[in-house]
């Protein structure tokens, strides 16, 4: 193996093992969740491309151990795309994995311009809102946002009369 080939591959081992923890405490948040559902942004089908691309080109060059932990972390990435909407709120992954309680999330529907509607969630009173494409229509997810409205006090957008 080549020098960049043998830094590449230490590389990658590291981001899998980091997305390996992040996957096994993202779960066992999820299974302590009520009701859950997810959503996607539209760039994550960018994201996806790019990883089966990188782990293709991977391949083609023969070189077998960078690509089969090119194509792990590729596996362990999987669980990492959707934003995960549940009844107690949203998980938030990383080094220390937590429920993010939904009391601090607001959300409203939008106007977008690449895809006809969005669901913009904030975070903590966060300016920048997480926006989200695919899946946001579905009955469970309408169902989530809608108790955890009621029990805040707030309004269904949703619902609202038109």
């Amino acid at each position: 193996m080549k020098t960049y080939e043998i830094v590449f591959t230490v590389v990658l081992a590291v981001m899998a093992v980091y997305y390996i923890i992040a996957d096994v405490r993202l779960i066992l948040v999820l299974k302590k969740a009520g009701k859950k559902t997810m959503a996607f942004k539209s760039d994550c089908f960018g994201e996806l491309f790019c990883l089966i691309f990188g782990v293709t080109i991977c391949f083609l060059h023969s070189n077998m151990i960078l690509a089969s932990i090119a194509a792990l972390c590729t596996v362990v990435l999987l669980p990492m795309i959707p934003t995960y909407i549940t009844s107690q709120g949203m998980p938030r992954v990383g080094l220390k994995a937590f429920m993010e309680p939904a009391e601090k999330i607001s959300y409203e529907y939008a106007q977008g311009d690449l895809v006809k509607e969005n669901l913009l969630i904030y975070r903590n009173g966060s300016e920048v809102p997480i926006k989200l494409h695919f899946g946001i229509k579905s009955p469970k997810l309408i169902t989530i946002l809608n108790d955890n409205y009621v029990k805040h006090g707030y309004e269904n957008p949703l619902l609202k009369e038109q």
